[in-house]
């Protein structure tokens, strides 16, 4: 992995990279077009995104939109952990140490309008995976075994917002994957 040196929309600090992103109140719907005239969407993030409410807390929305929340975003560098240990649950398990909380879905969509792929290439990364709540589609459908996760990342290789296969014993990530969570809880 290339030599990260910090830029005017991030800095490294502590091993992380840091940034700040603010929410403008764009909603799913909204997202979804944005990004298409971006670069593209994949079909199963599109959905997810439409999705009307989680199937654990039917009270609760997958995607709620917010305006001038400011949310510090710590992005976590896969090559800082060995190989072998480099699992979706290893990660969150070093996020808790490092006191980071759980991003909502929101941040997966402002990342990569915000640092675009030039800012992830320039980060010495290949692609942010937004460490959000586990969720399954519109029509309610989860994509692997229960307890596990779906994930929204951007990927400078493919579409700018796809879905990422998200269990807990993942293991296909690399060293130059970032997994973003937050400095700062945020209600």
């Amino acid at each position: 992995m290339k030599t990260k040196t910090a830029s005017s929309k991030w800095r490294m600090e502590n091993g992380l990279i840091l940034f700040e992103v603010t929410s403008d109140g764009t909603t799913a719907p909204a997202w979804i077009e944005k990004t298409e005239k971006l670069s593209k969407i994949g079909v199963m993030a599109k959905n997810m995104l439409r999705a009307k409410q989680d199937p654990n807390n039917s009270s609760k929305p997958y995607f709620k939109p917010t305006k001038g929340v400011k949310y510090q975003v710590a992005v976590m560098l896969g090559s800082d952990v060995a190989d072998v240990d480099r699992s979706l649950g290893n990660i969150r398990i070093r996020a808790d140490q490092h006191k980071l909380f759980t991003p909502p879905i929101e941040l997966a969509c402002l990342i990569p309008h915000y640092l675009e792929v030039s800012g992830i290439k320039e980060m010495g990364l290949r692609r942010i995976i937004t460490m959000h709540d586990p969720f399954g589609d519109s029509e309610g459908n989860w994509f692997i075994t229960a307890g596990s996760l779906i994930l929204l990342g951007s990927d400078i290789d493919h579409s700018a917002l796809e879905t990422f296969w998200g269990d807990p014993q993942y293991r296909c990530l690399y060293r130059n994957d970032g997994f973003a969570f937050l400095l700062n809880q945020v209600s």
